[in-house]
């Protein structure tokens, strides 16, 4: 089997400016960026739409037009050069009559833009029916979108796997002409496991030549995480939620089981501090073994004597987005997709010692990504995977260990 080639699309010319900058970047200003970023072979670039376009004429005195007729000028003909549309609100931030929407469409096609990525922020399908038809009417590539993200705290509702793969569903019934689907989290909230399932899912549902996209943000420090999960897609023992100010300390003496969901799930806010998960015993879960987010200010430390089994997710998925993670297995960990994943977001150590065997049966053995200082993993046993045994990215200061 080949290797799979993933593409990607440079956002920092319109979600970078508006992420950062609140979309209001003078074209002069950039315009040497763009020219070192064709230098260095990107091809496919994100130029418009969303708020860059009203914020070039509220705030930076310049038409947006210009603005495509420069950018398409910077990157030549063959760029494929996109904007992103908000369904039936098009560039606006209010529905847009019918001669409008037409107008958007045509008008972009003229300025040298080639892919529309067009979305409606609460799924309703009917918002995209017109929108898309003159998307690609005007000959322009049609990436329509399913919106994902999660939801706060104690909230329920439609944002799931199951919902994502209903809206998908209705796309495919409708008549709507698409070129391409994009699942987007314009939040950077979704939990990556919903991701992975999403994508799974949808695979399923298209045609094999179907192009699959991803989009995200790093708001929660798990961007990353959310990409992997993407590219790999394919009720809980304990759940554990700290919203207040301190620490979340988890310990189970006995056997723990999760029929369906995590054998145990930790989660820590933006308010807590450190979270400490300590396993006696074995570990089991229909979905994840050992599932631990931190978010909050402190450390986050696994520590699992008996086995840990997750049946069709991970072993132990762990990820930190303040300072450090350690994570020690005493037994084996094994895992439906990764043996163990973690990922240490921001600052502090990432250190993994495993005594047991590790497998990962449809991903990885042990995936480590660091964005903080050193990076450690001592196995004593076998580490095995179907994608791979061993993956470690250090990103961060400090040096990378194995």
């Amino acid at each position: 089997m080949g290797k799979k080639v993933i593409k990607f699309m440079d956002t920092s010319f319109r979600d970078g400016f508006q992420s950062v900058f609140g979309a209001r970047v003078l074209t002069d200003d950039f315009l040497p960026a763009l020219q070192a970023s064709v230098d260095a072979g990107i091809t496919h670039m994100e130029a418009g739409g969303g708020a860059r376009f009203q914020s070039l004429f509220f705030y930076c005195g310049e038409s947006a037009f210009d603005m495509m007729d420069r950018f398409r000028a910077e990157v030549g003909p063959d760029a494929n050069l996109q904007t992103l549309a908000r369904g039936i609100n098009v560039v606006a931030l209010s529905q847009q009559p019918r001669d409008i929407i037409d107008l958007h469409a045509k008008m972009f096609k003229k300025h040298g833009i080639t892919t529309i990525r067009n979305f409606d922020a609460l799924n309703d399908i009917r918002n995209l029916e017109y929108s898309g038809e003159r998307i690609a009417h005007h000959g322009l590539h049609h990436q329509i979108v399913v919106t994902v993200m999660d939801l706060p705290p104690g909230c329920s509702g439609s944002h799931t796997a199951e919902f994502y793969l209903d809206r998908l569903q209705k796309i495919l019934d409708s008549d709507i002409p698409f070129h391409s689907i994009c699942f987007k989290d314009a939040t950077g909230t979704a939990n990556p496991r919903k991701i992975y399932d999403t994508l799974k899912g949808a695979r399923t549902m298209v045609p094999e030549n179907t192009t699959l996209w991803f989009h995200t943000h790093d708001t929660a420090g798990i961007a990353i995480s959310q990409n992997l999960a993407a590219i790999e897609g394919g009720a809980d023992g304990i759940d554990a939620y700290n919203f207040g100010t301190g620490v979340l300390q988890i310990t189970a003496t006995g056997a723990v089981t999760g029929t369906t969901g995590d054998g145990i799930a930790g989660r820590n806010g933006y308010y807590g501090t450190n979270l400490s998960v300590t396993a006696e015993s074995t570990v089991s879960g229909g979905d994840e073994g050992i599932y631990a987010y931190n978010i909050g200010t402190g450390a986050l430390s696994i520590t699992a004597n008996g086995a840990v089994t997750g049946t069709t997710g991970g072993g132990i998925l762990a990820i930190n987005k303040a300072s450090g993670l350690s994570l020690t297995a005493e037994s084996t960990v094994s895992g439906g997709h990764s043996g163990i994943f973690a990922n240490n977001v921001y600052r502090g150590a990432l250190e993994i010692t495993t005594t047991g065997a590790v497998t990962g049966t449809t991903g990885g053995g042990i995936l480590a990504i660091n964005g903080g200082t050193d990076l450690s993993v001592t196995a004593g046993a076998a580490v095995s995977g179907d994608t791979y045994g061993f993956f470690a990215f250090n990103y961060g200061t400090g040096a990378l260990e194995i």
